[in-house]
């Protein structure tokens, strides 16, 4: 959760920490201490959400008992699912309690959901790896699924995926060195322009019966 935050940046995430843990703490939803409450198995309890009576099971103790907000199964799973379904941001969904900023992690959403919704959840946390990071990239060839790392210090942009698509990692083009990515920019919207204008004489002209030229 402390990298996500941080986009991943390790040094950002350990220079933040080691000057204002309180405050990463705060920002993040980490709890310094969990809240350890006196109940036992068996003892009832009214759901956050529902407002309904339920049997107190300790299984939940490590979901959102931690900050002391306590819900039923039933009402804790049909939130983290439905936020999972609902996109990324179920990467930062917090306690179901309006005042609470507790965060939901990996190991309480693995305990709630099922498979399938636990395997979409994962695909956003491999996601976020990918795309909260300025040097990594998704291939851009078709169905590839690859992401590939840029080395820092490198002289050229020309990078080259598993699939071995070469593309230049500035633009997003097919690898060009040496022109320029402002060159190849211009030359794609010279070559597209043309096109269009072609389009439209063929579909808004006829040749001169006579001399054959567009009118």
């Amino acid at each position: 959760m402390l990298l996500q935050h941080y986009k991943w940046n390790v040094e950002n995430a350990q220079d933040a920490w080691f000057s204002d843990e309180d405050g990463v703490r705060e920002a993040v939803g980490l709890l310094k201490k969990p809240v350890v409450g006196s109940r036992e198995p068996g003892d009832l309890l009214v759901c956050g959400i529902c407002f309904e009576d339920y049997v107190y099971n300790k299984s939940y103790e490590s979901t959102v008992g931690f900050c002391g907000h306590r819900f039923c199964g039933a009402c804790l799973k049909s939130y983290v699912s439905v936020a999972i379904n609902d996109g990324a941001r179920c990467l930062f969904l917090r306690c179901p309690d309006p005042s609470c900023h507790a965060v939901i992690g990996q190991d309480m959403v693995n305990l709630l959901v099922s498979c399938e919704i636990w395997n979409k959840y994962k695909k956003f946390y491999y996601r976020s790896y990918v795309e909260l990071n300025k040097m990594r990239k998704w291939c851009p060839a078709r169905d590839c699924g690859f992401a590939i790392e840029y080395e820092h210090g490198s002289e050229s942009y020309g990078v080259t995926c598993e699939c071995s698509l070469s593309f230049c990692w500035n633009c997003g083009e097919d690898y060009h060195s040496p022109v320029a990515c402002e060159m190849v920019k211009t030359w794609i919207l010279k070559n597209t322009s043309e096109s269009e204008n072609v389009t439209w004489v063929l579909a808004n002209t006829k040749p001169c019966p006579k001399c054959e030229v567009a009118n």
